[in-house]
């Protein structure tokens, strides 16, 4: 069941919240020092933001739910769409980033173009 909230937390648009944040991290069994270490951040930073309940920095966001990507997910989750810049500060995405699973890990799958 976590697996699944989780897959729905790095999938959906927006920015994730302190408490999403921290759902992810004890999902992957990190401490908040070993977050920080991923991150390239301090430890206290990541107590901060778990604290403030607000959205997390464009930077940590992002970086988080690709941790997760990369740490949790398995050949039974074929397909995995991340939206990195939505709501961001950045220009929007022309669409979601699809991944598709192979014998080969996870690879980059161009999106069909809706008509």
């Amino acid at each position: 069941m976590h697996h699944l909230i989780a897959l729905r937390l790095i999938n959906r648009r927006g920015p994730l919240i302190s408490a999403e944040m921290r759902f992810l991290r004890h999902a992957m069994n990190l401490s908040r020092q070993s977050l920080g270490d991923e991150l390239g951040v301090d430890k206290a930073f990541i107590t901060h933001w778990e604290r403030n309940n607000r959205r997390l920095p464009r930077y940590a966001d992002v970086n988080l739910r690709i941790l997760y990507a990369a740490a949790r997910l398995t050949e039974c989750d074929n397909q995995l769409s991340v939206h990195l810049l939505a709501d961001g500060d950045y220009p929007s995405s022309p669409g979601p980033m699809m991944f598709t699973w192979s014998d080969a890990g996870w690879r980059h799958a161009p999106c069909a173009t809706p008509p």
